[in-house]
């Protein structure tokens, strides 16, 4: 008689694997794609400011953390206390990149030039975003 072995602990890593790439092309690649068709249509040449001088990281930003809130909700609501935590920092981030959104498009509508400063805020309130997305996706079951 024979024995088979089954594996499963390379199961779950290549289930998570799998969540990760989806999550990297479908919400992320796909969520910037946008900002390339931006930089297509626009006349300037390529440059940061040409991208997102208009404050479209916040926006950006609050959907890949309402994305990344569900999933770690979803996953883990209230019976973590690292979730929790990072429930209240995507809550944060959300709040924070809606706002300044908010304030980008006024100033745009008021037709102000947009700071560098806002700029640079943008890019930091997408890396926070990219970076609890991740942490989302690695949290789910």
């Amino acid at each position: 008689m024979g024995t088979t072995i089954v594996s499963v602990g390379n199961q779950g890593s290549s289930k998570k694997k799998i969540r990760i790439t989806k999550w990297l092309i479908f919400t992320l690649l796909f969520g910037i794609a946008p900002l390339f068709a931006t930089w297509i249509v626009s006349s300037e040449s390529f440059s940061v400011d040409v991208i997102v001088g208009h404050g479209e990281l916040f926006l950006i930003s609050a959907v890949l953390t309402g994305d990344a809130f569900g999933r770690i909700w979803h996953a883990k609501a209230t019976d973590d206390v690292f979730a929790t935590i990072c429930l209240g920092a995507l809550a944060l981030i959300l709040a924070y990149s809606s706002l300044e959104f908010g304030n980008s498009s006024r100033d745009l509508l008021a037709r102000r030039t947009i700071t560098p400063d806002h700029v640079k805020a943008s890019i930091w309130a997408f890396a926070a975003s990219i970076v609890t997305g991740f942490v989302a996706v690695r949290m789910e079951d």
